[in-house]
């Protein structure tokens, strides 16, 4: 069975006061707050999420998605076309799951996040899957 579907698990932690927030791809967030100090990565588009608060904010949510081979999970949003998705994203209704999502465009596998595999679609581009 195919599906896509958008993650909404829970995160652990509360983030207290926030001293720097970064616009660049893997935001970084610093608590200040003087108790064990900590660091948090936010995936950019396109990488792997475990749940939506994973993702940064150029990201809708983390989004599950099924091939006839995995199960995984990466940090997107919806579109109506690929003006609406981030960098060279393309916009695509895959696996006939009725949502169209941003994905990102490939050549190769090594274009992808690490885990991730190009695959060509059936409008002759290629995209990124988990």
């Amino acid at each position: 069975m195919r599906h896509i579907h958008k993650y909404l698990g829970r995160s652990t932690f509360g983030l207290s006061t926030l001293l720097l927030v970064s616009m660049l791809p893997g935001c970084i967030i610093i608590d200040d707050d003087d108790d064990d100090d900590f660091v948090v990565v936010l995936g950019a588009p396109y990488e792997s999420c475990t749940f939506t608060e994973d993702c940064d904010t150029r990201s809708e949510a983390c989004w599950e998605i099924a091939t006839e081979t995995r199960i995984d999970a990466m940090c997107s949003s919806t579109c109506t076309g690929d003006f609406d998705c981030f960098g060279d994203g393309t916009c695509l209704n895959i696996l006939g799951s009725g949502v169209f999502l941003c994905y990102d465009r490939c050549f190769f596998d090594s274009d992808c996040e690490i885990g991730f595999f190009c695959t060509s679609t059936s409008n002759g581009d290629a995209i990124c899957l988990p």
